[in-house]
C-alpha cells in the first residue's frame, strides 16, 4: 500500500538548433498562436454569397474577438415636463383651434382660435421601485357650437434620464468595509412625443396608448454626462412665429443621434360629433417600458472580453501539446540528454541513511 508519493524533476537537453529544440519552439508557438487566430476569426461578420449577399448597408454590428459595442437595458428616469401643444383640426383649414403651456405659442395662434381646456395628469410607480412607470392624461378641449373636430396633432415634452451604477467605496475584505453604492446621471434629454392623426368622420374624443422608446442611431459613450440634447426644444420666449415651425422643429429632432418617440401606438376615435356645451375629450395613456441602451465598451471590457475567448481556447492546445511534448521527450522520439534532478527530500534522506550507517 503506497501511502505517499512525489515526483523527481526530470529534464531534457539539447543545442538549440537541434531537432528536439526546434520541436519545442514549433510547438510551443502553435500553443499560442492558433488560439489567438481561432478566437479572433470565429466571431467575425456572417459571410453569403450569391443572392444571399447583404448589402453593407443593413448589415449590422455583430461583437468580435474586440468587443467595441455593447449593450444592457434599464428603465430609464422619465418625467412629464408639463410642456405640451394640442391642436384641434375642423373642417376648415383655417380655423384650427388649440392651446399651449407656452404663452407666445398662445399668442401667436390667435385669441379667437385659443381654447384653454382642463388638463389632468398622473404619473404613477406602480411596482414602487422609484421608478415612474406610466402616466395618464386626460384633456378636455371647450369647443363653440359649431365647430366640428376631424384630426387632433398634441406634442409632450418629456425629461429623459439613464443613470449607471458606480462604487464610491471599494471593497477591501481584510477590512471588512461595505460597499456604498450610488447612482449617477450619464444621460440626459429633453424627448418630444408627437400625435399626428386625423379620420374623415365627426369625432367628440379619442383614447391614445402606447410605448414611450428611445431611438438610438449611435451608442452612448460608457463614461461621463452627455448633455447634447438637455437644452429645451421651444423657445418661450421668442416673439417670432419661426420659432413655432413644426417642420424645422421636427426635421431637426429626428436628426438626433438620440431621442424619443412613441411606439406600439393604438388610437381609438369616438365617433360622433361633440354635442352642445360638451368638450372634446383626448384620454392618453403612456408606458415607460425598459430600454434597451446600446454604449462604446472602455478599455478594459473589450480586454476582458477579449482575454476570455482566448483562455478559453487556449487551455484546449496547452492541454494537447502538452501530452504531445511529453510522449516526445519521455519516448526520446528525439534525441535529447536526460537528466534526473532528485528532489530535497530525497537528497535529505541519503544523508540521513548515511550518517545512520556511520553511527
Amino acid at each position: 500500500y503506497t501511502f505517499f508519493s512525489h515526483p523527481s524533476e526530470i529534464s531534457y537537453k539539447a543545442s538549440f538548433c537541434s531537432k528536439i529544440g526546434v520541436f519545442y519552439w514549433v510547438t510551443t508557438i502553435l500553443t499560442f498562436i492558433p488560439p489567438l487566430l481561432i478566437a479572433y476569426r470565429s466571431q467575425g461578420k456572417p459571410h453569403f454569397s450569391g443572392r444571399f449577399q447583404i448589402p453593407k448597408k443593413n448589415q449590422v454590428h455583430i461583437s468580435g474577438f474586440w468587443q467595441k459595442i455593447d449593450s444592457y437595458e434599464e428603465q430609464p428616469d422619465i418625467h412629464f415636463e408639463h410642456d405640451l401643444i394640442v391642436l384641434l383640426e375642423t373642417s376648415d383649414p383655417d380655423e384650427t383651434i388649440g392651446w399651449s403651456t407656452m404663452s407666445n405659442f398662445n399668442s401667436f395662434l390667435g385669441g379667437n382660435r385659443v381654447r384653454t381646456p382642463m388638463i389632468k395628469s398622473t404619473e404613477t410607480d406602480w411596482n414602487r421601485d422609484g421608478v415612474l412607470d406610466y402616466i395618464d392624461f386626460d384633456i378636455e378641449m371647450p369647443l363653440q357650437d359649431h365647430e366640428i373636430i376631424y384630426g387632433v396633432q398634441l406634442h409632450m415634452l418629456f425629461d429623459f434620464k439613464l443613470y449607471v451604477l458606480v462604487f464610491s467605496h471599494v471593497l477591501l475584505f481584510f477590512f471588512r468595509k461595505f460597499i456604498s453604492v450610488s447612482e449617477i446621471q450619464h444621460f440626459h434629454m429633453q424627448g418630444l412625443v408627437v400625435v399626428a392623426t386625423s379620420t374623415g368622420l365627426p369625432t367628440s374624443g379619442m383614447d391614445i396608448n402606447g410605448d414611450l422608446s428611445l431611438v438610438q442611431k449611435q451608442p452612448l459613450a460608457h463614461k461621463g454626462l452627455d448633455e447634447r440634447y438637455a437644452g429645451s426644444l421651444f423657445n418661450k420666449s421668442s416673439i417670432f412665429a419661426e420659432t413655432f415651425d413644426m417642420r424645422k422643429i421636427l426635421a431637426e429632432y429626428s436628426g438626433r443621434n438620440v431621442s424619443l418617440r412613441l411606439n406600439n401606438e393604438y388610437i381609438m376615435w369616438e365617433r360622433g360629433a361633440t354635442s352642445l356645451g360638451n368638450p372634446f375629450k383626448i384620454q392618453v395613456h403612456f408606458n415607460y417600458p425598459v430600454q434597451r441602451i446600446t454604449y462604446y465598451t472602455g478599455f478594459w471590457q473589450m480586454m476582458k472580453w477579449a482575454w476570455v475567448q482566448y483562455v478559453s481556447t487556449l487551455i484546449v492546445f496547452i492541454f494537447f501539446f502538452r501530452h504531445v511534448k511529453t510522449f516526445v521527450f519521455s519516448k526520446q522520439v528525439l534525441p535529447s540528454i536526460v537528466s534526473v534532478k532528485a528532489s530535497k527530500d530525497d537528497i535529505k534522506t541519503e544523508i540521513f541513511k548515511k550518517k545512520k550507517k556511520k553511527s
